[in-house]
């Protein structure tokens, strides 16, 4: 596994948690993200990478 988890985000930026996962829900329906079954790294990695 490549990407870090909420919780590993959270302790390096020193926010709480739950901000991370609403960040993360935020981005995920403005980029129309509807299935959690969609890795955000991928579809990222998929759409923006050169």
């Amino acid at each position: 596994r490549q990407g870090k988890t909420s919780k590993d985000i959270a302790e390096l930026l020193g926010i709480a948690v739950r901000t991370v996962e609403t960040y993360r829900n935020n981005l995920r329906k403005k980029l129309g993200i509807n299935k959690q079954k969609i890795s955000l790294r991928t579809y990222l990695m998929t759409h923006f990478s050169k």
